[in-house]
């Protein structure tokens, strides 16, 4: 029936307008496949920092922004993005995020021990606040857990408030040697932010251990590429590109790409597909257009606002109710995190409609 349901979607989604642009030499090199020619979807600002393009790739179809963007600029668009988004807040609604946050670590947890998966020694590549990690502690407390990062702010915080061992480094930069190996790599939300997917997938396959697990949430890149491409198709307008996604991935690349690294894939589905029906992905309106770029100045967001370390503490008072202290409600809790985050209307990738792309994949023996 589901299958059914993805066929109709598919043919529903193409009787309307599709991703597409004139052919373009590319500044620089595609981040699968290495090709320089690519269709130009939209043009985007990242803040006062960068100018860019978006591209898709003419051989493996990855949408990338061009250039890339390069790693100081990142780190100083990353941090006036979490200051941006903490000047919306109170400290009681970031509370209810770093709640939100542990709940849906809970049920992922909830979920593996579901699978029969216990897993002794966990990393998340991009922990930001550590709150799903802690939810995912909560499931299986004896594991070891380590959180990396790019934003120090962040990672002060999460050794200060959840204990546990924290890296400061990009993910391209990153030595799996050294690093270690971990029989459960998160890597939420974390693939669309990195220059070099196909490089970073091959790390975060070396840093997980053999019949280990990579598990990983990215957007899915045709709806998330509307934005900025209905915006330029029907206004020819720069999009306002404040957190860096310059990633857009095409779900059958992207699975092809696994399973060259010999990844066994588990669980493989889209999920959220609200803003879908809403005509994300498929009608050009005003709705789902990207803003149109204001070039934000990057330094003064970060001058005029507060330190992340200090506003973390604040939210995290109390973020977690008392009632996960009581050993005799954890069955009781488990199944409410379970029940409350788990996706249950799952689509095929290859039907290219929802928001999110969803991978539970085990390392085979045999990867190298």
């Amino acid at each position: 029936m589901l299958q059914a349901f993805d066929g109709v979607l598919t043919n529903f989604r193409g009787r309307f307008p599709q991703l597409n642009g004139p052919v373009v030499q590319r500044k620089d090199a595609c981040g699968f496949c290495d090709s320089l020619v690519g269709e130009k979807l939209a043009e985007a600002d990242f803040w006062d920092l960068a100018e860019v393009e978006l591209v898709r790739c003419s051989a493996c179809g990855l949408m990338q922004v061009d250039p890339m963007l390069k790693p100081p600029v990142v780190s100083e668009g990353c941090l006036a993005l979490y200051r941006f988004q903490q000047m919306g807040e109170t400290a009681r609604s970031r509370r209810r995020g770093l709640y939100r946050a542990f709940r849906h670590g809970v049920a992922f947890g909830v979920s593996l021990k579901m699978k029969g998966i216990s897993p002794k020694c966990v990393l998340e590549v991009g922990a930001g606040d550590g709150y799903f990690l802690k939810g995912v502690q909560y499931v299986f407390p004896r594991a070891t857990y380590v959180g990396l990062d790019l934003v120090e702010e962040i990672l002060e915080a999460l050794k200060k408030e959840h204990g546990f061992e924290t890296i400061y480094s990009a993910l391209e930069d990153v030595d799996p040697v050294t690093m270690g190996q971990f029989d459960l790599v998160v890597a939420r939300d974390i693939l669309e932010h990195v220059a070099r997917p196909g490089l970073v997938l091959e790390k975060l396959c070396e840093m997980t251990s053999d019949s280990g697990y990579l598990f990983f949430i990215t957007p899915n890149g045709w709806q998330d590429a509307w934005q900025m491409f209905s915006r330029w198709k029907v206004d020819h307008s720069r999009s306002e590109l404040l957190i860096n996604h310059v990633n857009y991935f095409d779900p059958t690349s992207l699975r092809a790409r696994l399973e060259s690294l010999n990844l066994k894939i588990d669980d493989w589905f889209i999920y959220n597909l609200k803003t879908f029906f809403r005509g994300a992905g498929w009608r050009l309106i005003e709705q789902h257009k990207a803003r149109v770029s204001q070039k934000r100045s990057a330094s003064d967001m970060i001058a005029k606002s507060s330190n992340l370390t200090k506003t973390f503490a604040i939210a995290a008072e109390a973020a977690i109710p008392r009632s996960y202290s009581f050993a005799f409600l954890r069955p009781v809790l488990f199944f409410y995190c379970w029940y409350k985050h788990t996706p249950f209307l799952r689509v095929k990738p290859s039907a290219r409609v929802g928001e999110e792309i969803f991978c539970l994949a085990q390392k085979s023996p045999t990867s190298v």
